[in-house]
């Protein structure tokens, strides 16, 4: 049986546990971040790729073990984060996620979204995501963001000064482990809220 990969921390994320999947083939289909993924950047660590496309032939292949393993990483966790890498790959795989939150409902899970449309209908047919499962749709100039459900936004300040957000969107602080204990920004958003994030 193949053991789900899970990354303790990161320099940005502090002490937040994650799941992590491949990028790009699990995005949505053309979606304008991929040539410049911040994700590219570990490419060349032949470990992290493999962590990556573990976690997606676990779900493919054993989907029941898959969502056990992910209940028992996020177990004891007051925070959790969903895709570093990679994004929601279909409605039973959001499905999933909201199972992994309501059975650990003290923990917070986070997840950054393109998929749209895969939440969009997931809302349309009346199925409910758990509070303590935070999805932010993730804006990016030019690409056709479909919110219906009024979510969260996470936009991108870019280097070159380019930034789409509102005047009132909250500022990301640069660490998510910061932000999570002193519950603001992404962790607490309530619909029509957003929040800036600087171009990694």
């Amino acid at each position: 049986m193949l053991k789900l990969s899970v990354s303790n921390a990161n320099s940005k994320m502090g002490n937040v546990k994650s799941i992590s999947m491949p990028r790009v083939v699990t995005c949505a289909p053309d979606v304008p971040c991929a040539k410049t993924c911040y994700v590219s950047h570990f490419d060349w660590r032949r470990t992290v790729q493999n962590a990556y496309e573990n976690n997606l032939n676990l779900w493919l292949t054993d989907p029941d073990s898959f969502e056990q393993q992910a209940i028992a990483a996020a177990y004891g966790s007051f925070y959790f984060r969903w895709h570093v890498s990679g994004d929601i790959i279909s409605q039973d795989y959001l499905a999933m996620m909201c199972r992994v939150a309501r059975k650990l409902p003290h923990t917070h899970f986070l997840a950054f979204t393109k998929q749209y449309k895969i939440v969009n209908q997931y809302l349309a047919a009346k199925k409910k995501i758990p509070k303590n499962l935070h999805i932010l749709f993730s804006e990016w100039p030019g690409y056709n963001m479909d919110n219906t459900y009024n979510l969260p936004v996470a936009y991108v300040s870019f280097k070159n000064g380019v930034c789409d957000a509102p005047a009132d969107a909250n500022e990301c602080g640069g660490h998510c482990e910061d932000c999570a204990y002193a519950g603001k920004n992404c962790w607490v958003l309530k619909k029509g809220q957003s929040v800036v994030l600087r171009e990694h």
